[in-house]
This record gives structure tokens, C-alpha cells and sequence, in this order.
């Protein structure tokens, strides 16, 4: 299994190269409008036809980086990092209920004392007035 670190560079490498293609296309796109300008004249239907090559190319690469995105999360799930922080946080939780579970022993304690702490406050007291 591939670490977070591992995963998330490779991610960043692909993105990158997505980038690069994209910005890529796009000069391209503006440099056909840019000739045809600087020639004064429109756009020609060959020139427009490798325009919209190129648009459904950029669509084609912004798929390909909701899959890369979607691959990536998948890969982050499942990977070693991750699988050891759910065993942590797994042993955590354990420990939290043992915890859990001490404390109310404990109150259960307290409770009891606070009951003979009653009680012995009320026998004093009883014990105040016979002697008065």
C-alpha cells in the first residue's frame, strides 16, 4: 500500500501535467484568434474547427481530473496510513469505553459515599440533640 505522501505527490505530478496540457490548449486557442486578428480577417472554418478541437479537448481534460480526483480519494481510503489511523483511533475508542466505564464505577462510589455521608451527618445530629 502506497503512503498519503506517495499518494498525494502523484496526484500533485498528474494535476500537473492536466495543467500543463490545458494551458497548453488554451494559448493555442488564442493564438489562432490572435492571427486571424493580426491578419484582420475572421476566424477561418478551418481555424474554427481546430478551435472547437481543442475546447472539447480542455472538457475532455477537466473529466480527467474529476477521475484523477475520484482515483486519488479512493487511493487515499484505502491506504496504509490510513488503515493504521482507524486501528489507532479503533484502540482509542477502546480505551475511551474502559475509561467510560471506570468513571461510572467511580460515581456509583461516590454515590454510595455521599449516601453514608447522609447518614452519619443525620446521626450526628441526632446524637447533638440527645446530648443537649
Amino acid at each position: 500500500m502506497s503512503s498519503i505522501d506517495d499518494i498525494d505527490k502523484e496526484f500533485h505530478l498528474r494535476r500537473a501535467e492536466i495543467d500543463a496540457l490545458d494551458q497548453a490548449l488554451a494559448r493555442e486557442r488564442v493564438n489562432i484568434q490572435d492571427a486571424a486578428m493580426d491578419a484582420g480577417r475572421l476566424v477561418n472554418a478551418a481555424e474554427k474547427k481546430r478551435r472547437k478541437e481543442i475546447g472539447a479537448t480542455r472538457h475532455e481534460l477537466a473529466d480527467a481530473m474529476i477521475v484523477l480526483s475520484l482515483v486519488t480519494l479512493s487511493r487515499l481510503r484505502n491506504s496504509a496510513d490510513v488503515e493504521n489511523l482507524n486501528k489507532e483511533m479503533a484502540r482509542i475508542n477502546d480505551q475511551l469505553k474502559d475509561d467510560l466505564e471506570h468513571l461510572q464505577d467511580l460515581e456509583g462510589y461516590a454515590e454510595t459515599a455521599a449516601k453514608v455521608a447522609n447518614g452519619l451527618a443525620s446521626a450526628v445530629e441526632k446524637v447533638a440533640e440527645l446530648a443537649l
